[in-house]
Formats: C-alpha cells, structure tokens, sequence
C-alpha cells in the first residue's frame, strides 16, 4: 500500500496532466462522436478508435528505448503543434464546434507522439497518428458531394448493366423506375458501407501491416474502383431480384445482409489489391545492387515506415524536463476555460430555451388533408400524404405533402422537418432527374423578408419538362427565418449564441412545387409568393398548438 502511494506521489504530474487533458477536451469530443454516430457513413468510428488504441499500445510495448536529442527542428514541431492545438480548442469552446475540438485533440496527439520518439523508437507513429484524421469530418460538405459523385456514377453503370443483361427499366435522375416500383440509389452509397468504411479499411490495413508509401497510396486509390464494384454489385441485385423473382431487397434484413456480403466482397478486392502491389513492388534481390537503377528502384518502393530502431543516444534531460510543467499549467488553464464556460452556459440557459421545443409527433398527427383544403383558390385537392423517415435522413424525418389539380396541371404544398442548418432542396430534385438552371434568394417581399425566400427553375432533359420551387424555412412559432444568403460571420455569431446558453432549434422547410411547359412568368411567380405567405399563415396556428 504504502509503495503504490508512494508512486502515485511521483507521478502525480502525470496524473494531473491526464486529468486536466480530459476535462479541457471530453465535453466537445463527446458531442463530436454522438454527431458522427448519427450519419451512417462515419458508423465506422469505433473501430478506428479500438485499432488505433490497440495498435498503439501494442507498438509502444515493442519499442525500444532510445534517448535521441532535441534538434531545433524537433522543439519547433512540438512548440507549433502544441500551440495550434491550444488555438484550434480555445476557438473549439468558443464556437461551440466539436469538429474543431476533435481538430484540436489530433494536434494535441501529434505533439505528444513527436515528444516520446525522442525516448523510444515507435513503429510507424506517424502512420497511427494519421489514422485518427478518419474521426474527423470532412469539411465543406464534402463527404456529402462525394456520395452524391458516387451515386450518380453508380446509377449510371448499373443501368447499363440492366440494360445488357436486357431487364427492363429507365434511370430517372439517381432513380431507378420498373413497372410498378421505383429504387432511389441512397443507401447503396451513403450507408455504413460506403466509400467513407471502405476507405477507413483500407488505412487500417495500411498502418497495421506497416505497408510502404508507394503501396499506400496505390491500395488508396483502388478504393474508388472497390466502392464502384460495391455499390454497382448492391444496386443490380436488388434490380435483378425484383425483375426477376419478384423480391424486394431494397429493406429489411435482405438488404442489410446484401449489404454486409458486398462489404465483404470488397474488403476482399482489397486485401488482394495489396497482395498484387506486393508482388509487383518487391524490392529485387541484395546481390544485383550494384546497378544504380535497381538501388533506386528499392529505395523507392521501400520508402516508408522504418522497423528498424534509431540508435541509442544519451542526452541531457534536463531542458525536457521542463516540458510536462509546461503543459500541465497550459492543460489546467483550458480544463479551466471549458468548465467555467459550461458554468456560464448553464447560469445564462432558462427552462424555456433548455425545454423540447416542439414535440414532432404531435404536429405530425395534426397535419391532414383539411389543414390546407381550398387554400390554391381554385386548385382541387386530388391527394394528401404523411411520410416518416429516420430521424436521420437528410430529407427530415417527417414530411407532408398536399397535391392540388387544375386543368391537368399539378401543384404541390409541403413542410418537412425537423433541419438544424439550411437545407439545399436542389439536390433533392437533382436526384429525381431534374437541372437547376436558375436559383435566386429573393430579397424583401410584403409577405417575408430578404433571406428567407429561395426560387429555383428546374429542367428535365429526360421528358423536356420544366418545374418550378419556391421554399423557405419557419421556426416553431411559425414565423419566417433568413437562413439562406448567410455569411460567415453571421455563421460564427449564431454559434457563440448556441454555445452561450441559446440552443439550436429545430426550422421546418416548406415548398411549393409545379411541373409547367415552360418558364413560369413574373405574374406566375407572384401568385405562388402569394400562395407561400398563405401556406405559413395556414401552418402557424398548428405550429404554435404543438408547441403547448
């Protein structure tokens, strides 16, 4: 007892420090992997978190001691990245961003690997230090342009795979239309199985089995091939068991096993593109080195993680010695920042802000085909729908939709919600086939402000159709919100008043859509103004009820 007390006496700094590490970090990190656990295409993240805690463990056990010296290069690279780390998570806490918090943590990871290699030889410690760049999200919404890529590619060659196999079927945007049945190419590309998963397998196996530069980059690449194959391979059988047999494959526990035997398929395209590299950028044999090209040739495709240790240097501690002073007053001043940051958050927050601020499922049993009946004027109402998705789904998980009729022309109202940021409803048509060809955020009107309005003129090249969408977004009491034409620093500003107690409430989308022969005219268009401002003044009463 007293020999385990008197070591937690001498390593009481180092207990200090990992304490004031996890208070300044844990509160964001926590936000930032619940997020990433609601968008399926980062489900892979516990994964990563296991294999590189393992794998670090595991090499750090292997390494051998060595003492190397602190070179001005060194002390520069740990100084810029503690000193960004520190920076990235200040403006983390501010702004309320776990993104940046995660940001932060990697920064933080780099200099603490850079710091112990002087101490001992770590195998590939910049390998296992890029593998925690797969927790973070990609930035600018780019992961959500490549599933987009990824989809219309896929819809493509699957299409023309049908067709060679001679079923029956027409490609409709990322649709995929049967006699009775349509496909919408989503899940085949945006779930857990996608290019993202697939992506994060390929640098696990990279750094765990300590492959060369050449070969990473190359195995890489092969993922783009190997997700096309995993997604064409998905899309067609589920076409071919509906065509064929009559099956739906497209949900339920078929889809998920096809799912996960396409996955397999293409970690297994994977594991044998590496044994092909491996076998095609061997280094040729010890004997022949005396040509240039060849010691070029092995030297190049064995650039990489080194296995072998650095020789042992002893060196001076005393200058490093005071480092972990340093970073445990930086550590306790950030652990100190996050706490009274969330003390001020929850002395300023009230029970109205903090309070569920609309319960979704009530609104959803209030809206019905009466809600709008005789609001177009003399629009006939022909139909009325309720869909509900996954909370998830980036079309909301609920949505209403009223079709009007009138001298066979169609005309439709609807709200889906709940949405937390802007919504581009121009990629929801794209995937139904149809072009944007002009988008415009309207300024100010009678009826709503600037910024709160956005009109999009749509063409189908398939049917030479025309169509036109007006959408705007309301708060929970019905009132209209400048959400589009925001600037960064709006952006910032909404932030800090998130993290300062104002929590984020949910906004519901409404549009109008009408398919026409052609352009709608400026008188058109001010009649659908009209009908929008109707639309909200209908919608708010049930809006403000579900709030009660």
């Amino acid at each position: 007892m007293e020999a385990a007390f008197t070591a937690l006496l001498s390593n009481w700094r180092r207990i200090a420090i990992a304490g004031a590490t996890g208070l300044a970090f844990s509160p964001l990190l926590l936000v930032h992997f619940r997020d990433l656990w609601q968008r399926e295409h980062y489900q892979y993240f516990p994964i990563v978190l296991i294999f590189t805690g393992l794998l670090l463990r595991r090499r750090w056990r292997e390494a051998i001691a060595v003492n190397r010296p602190f070179t001005w290069p060194d002390r520069a690279l740990i100084a810029l990245l503690g000193a960004a780390a520190v920076a990235v998570l200040v403006l983390a806490t501010v702004s309320y961003s776990p993104n940046l918090a995660m940001l932060a943590a990697i920064l933080a990871a780099g200099a603490f690997l850079v710091f112990h290699t002087h101490r001992r030889h770590l195998t590939n410690a910049f390998g296992i230090w890029c593998l925690l760049w797969l927790l973070i999200r990609l930035p600018f919404k780019f992961d959500e342009t490549l599933v987009k890529s990824f989809q219309t590619h896929s819809t493509a060659w699957s299409s023309r795979l049908l067709d060679h196999l001679g079923i029956l079927h027409r490609t409709d945007g990322h649709v995929l239309c049967f006699p009775g049945k349509e496909f919408f190419v989503d899940q085949a590309c945006s779930g857990i199985m996608s290019f993202t998963a697939l992506f994060a397998a390929a640098a696990l196996l990279i750094v765990g089995l300590n492959r060369p530069l050449v070969t990473s980059v190359v195995l890489l690449t092969s993922v783009c091939f190997w997700t096309m194959v995993m997604n064409i391979t998905r899309i067609t059988s589920v076409a071919i068991g509906h065509a064929r047999w009559g099956i739906d494959l497209s949900e339920g526990w078929r889809h998920d096993a096809i799912s996960f035997l396409t996955f397999a398929i293409a970690i297994g395209g994977l594991l044998s593109t590496d044994g092909l590299l491996r076998y095609g950028f061997h280094p040729i044999p010890r004997r022949s080195h005396k040509r240039p090209l060849i010691r070029w040739w092995n030297r190049f495709v064995q650039w990489g993680p080194q296995l072998a240790p650095s020789p042992s240097v002893t060196v001076s501690r005393s200058k490093a010695a005071t480092l972990p002073r340093v970073v445990l007053v930086v550590t306790g001043l950030l652990a100190s920042l996050q706490v009274s940051v969330l003390a001020l958050r929850h002395q300023t927050s009230t029970p109205e802000l903090n309070r569920v601020v609309l319960p979704h499922e009530k609104l959803t049993a209030q809206l019905n085909e009466d809600a709008l009946r005789g609001l177009p004027g003399s629009w006939e109402l022909i139909d009325f729908d309720t869909v509900r998705r996954d909370r998830r789904s980036p079309w909301g998980a609920y949505s209403h939709i009223w079709t009007y009729q009138k001298h066979g022309q169609l005309l439709q109202f609807s709200i889906d919600y709940p949405f937390y940021e802007a919504h581009d409803v121009g990629e929801c048509y794209e995937n139904r086939g149809w072009l944007p060809t002009q988008r415009n955020v309207l300024g100010a009107h009678a009826t709503f402000g600037p910024g709160t309005m956005i009109e999009i003129d749509l063409h189908k090249p398939a049917t030479n159709e025309h169509a036109y969408a007006l959408t705007g977004c309301l708060d929970p009491s019905g009132d209209w919100l400048a959400l589009f034409g925001a600037t960064v620093s709006d952006t910032f500003m909404e932030k800090i008043r998130e993290r300062f107690g104002e929590r984020q409430t949910p906004h519901y989308q409404i549009q109008i859509f009408m398919v026409t022969a052609e352009r709608l005219a400026l008188s058109e268009r001010q009649q659908l103004y009209e009908a929008a401002a109707k639309f909200r003044t209908a919608l708010a009463p049930h809006l403000e009820h579900a709030q009660r």
